[in-house]
């Protein structure tokens, strides 16, 4: 039988991958900054029918495509689905494609169910620590046990032979794996990567340091996604150890989170056609963290509350009606507002704010009201000084800089400092600044603390209700008709 690293490498390279290898390589090669990257990205794809169709079949999917848009083409996918999402889309369809081919393994099956886990996992963590990065996590992950799976996807009898013995045994340990081929999975993993040139990334994640953030990521998920196939009785406290230094959420969080996306993983091994992985992947049912619904009509009722109170000053009531309709009606699971702390609000401002104004430098608030569920831990008082020029009305997402939503940009100097520990960039969070006599005077926050998607419908809801404070505060007419918008 075939023995050591070498000639593990020559035989594999020999066989089934040259395809894989070559599609792979010219896929994770265009980059966003490439000229005419669309086409292509297209291109690449539709040189293998197979992979196509694969991409169109996931692009029309709900898991990628939850508006259900009609997509036809690979062109058209990049532009309704993105870029990045679109390329992994290719790498992950391409692995599970080529390797299944010419395999009906078990091993194989279960180390493809592993790696679309640990993929999912990856992006996840990455969405929430390093968004920038989130598709080169998720194929990077994806990505990690190559070695392994191309091992069990060759035509080989003497690896038939193998995979008939430890069939119920379920994972080759180390160990096992040394003795019988003179390697390791992971070691076959890092010489295909290197052999490949697949991406520093991927190098780091399978070497004895880890440096980067990114990497960080890319082992957690994947030691998740293995102890959670190859030892589920251990899978949930361990699992939680991995994630929690990254998270640092709350354990019933972190579980739910874990969950939510061993289902998403299960949804999209399936749609990718790999067997059995519900069976891999099932897990003892975790407690639900409660959501906060929304609520269209209570949206309205507090939305029309505001309409009726006197213009350019702001007041208790209004605070109230803002702070509930953004919880009760809106579904948001906690809500803050912050007041300027030289701020008299109890004597309206005689000075009008124009909508879009901004201000500059240093700006000191207090939290002043709150509500939602695990508010109780929170009081009146915390800090929160503001450095940056945004454009009051204008929402916000909470990140290490505040982006704004209609352009995703950052303005520059922008910069959040918070002295409150319940305000974390981690946490799906949106925010607005009102203004009064062109000075901020009103931060209104509004977050998913249960780390649940900030969708589009919650988006514009609390868009609305920012406009509706900014052009009370301002004296103005509301930017949009109560009596007429859609909730």
């Amino acid at each position: 039988m075939i023995k050591g690293l070498s000639q593990w490498l020559s035989y594999l390279e020999n066989s089934q991958l040259p395809v894989l290898k070559e599609t792979l390589r010219r896929i994770l090669q265009i980059t966003e900054s490439d000229r005419a990257t669309v086409s292509r990205l297209a291109e690449t794809i539709m040189k293998d029918p197979d992979l196509a169709a694969s991409v169109l079949k996931l692009a029309n999917s709900a898991m990628y495509n939850p508006t259900r848009t009609t997509v036809n083409t690979v062109s058209r996918a990049i532009m309704v689905i993105g870029f990045n999402s679109v390329k992994s889309m290719a790498i992950t369809s391409l692995l599970v494609d080529q390797l299944k081919k010419t395999s009906k393994r078990t091993q194989l099956f279960r180390c493809l169910t592993k790696s679309v886990h640990a993929a999912v996992q990856a992006r996840f963590l990455a969405r929430q620590c390093q968004p920038q990065s989130e598709e080169e996590v998720f194929v990077a992950a994806l990505l990690v046990n190559i070695g392994e799976a191309a091992f069990w996807s060759v035509d080989n009898k003497e690896i038939d032979l193998l995979s008939d013995e430890y069939e119920g045994k379920g994972y080759l340990d180390a160990p096992t794996q040394r003795d019988i081929l003179g390697t390791t999975f992971r070691a076959l993993s890092q010489a295909l990567v290197s052999r490949w040139q697949l991406g520093s990334l991927l190098e780091e994640s399978l070497g004895e340091h880890i440096y980067s953030k990114e990497a960080q990521i890319v082992k957690a998920a994947t030691s998740i996604a293995h102890i959670h196939l190859e030892n589920k009785t251990e899978s949930g406290p361990a699992s939680l150890r991995l994630m929690q230094p990254l998270l640092q959420r709350p354990e019933p969080v972190i579980k739910r989170v874990i969950a939510e996306n061993t289902k998403a993983a299960i949804a999209l091994a399936e749609a990718l056609g790999i067997p059995h992985a519900k069976k891999y992947l099932n897990s003892e049912p975790v407690r639900e963290i409660s959501v906060q619904e929304t609520d269209p009509l209570l949206q309205l009722n507090y939305l029309q509350q505001i309409t009726a109170m006197p213009n350019g000053k702001i007041s208790d009531e209004m605070i109230e009606a803002v702070m509930a309709g953004l919880h009760l009606g809106v579904g948001f699971e906690r809500v803050g507002i912050f007041l300027s702390k030289d701020l008299d609000f109890l004597h309206p401002a005689v000075e009008k704010t124009p909508p879009g104004a901004s201000a500059r430098g240093s700006h000191q608030f207090q939290l002043y009201k709150f509500i939602g569920k695990g508010t109780d831990k929170w009081f009146s008082g915390r800090t929160c000084k503001v450095r940056f020029g945004l454009p009051m009305g204008k929402v916000f997402r909470f990140e290490e800089k505040a982006r704004i939503l209609e352009t995703d940009e950052a303005p520059p100097k922008a910069e959040l400092q918070f002295h409150a520990p319940f305000v974390s960039t981690k946490i799906p969070s949106l925010g607005v600044l009102c203004g009064l006599r062109n000075r901020y005077t009103v931060l209104v926050y509004a977050d998913r603390c249960n780390l649940a998607r900030i969708d589009q419908d919650r988006i514009r809801s609390f868009q609305l209700f920012a406009q509706q404070l900014m052009y009370k505060m301002a004296d103005r007419k509301p930017v949009l008709s109560i009596e007429s918008c859609e909730i």
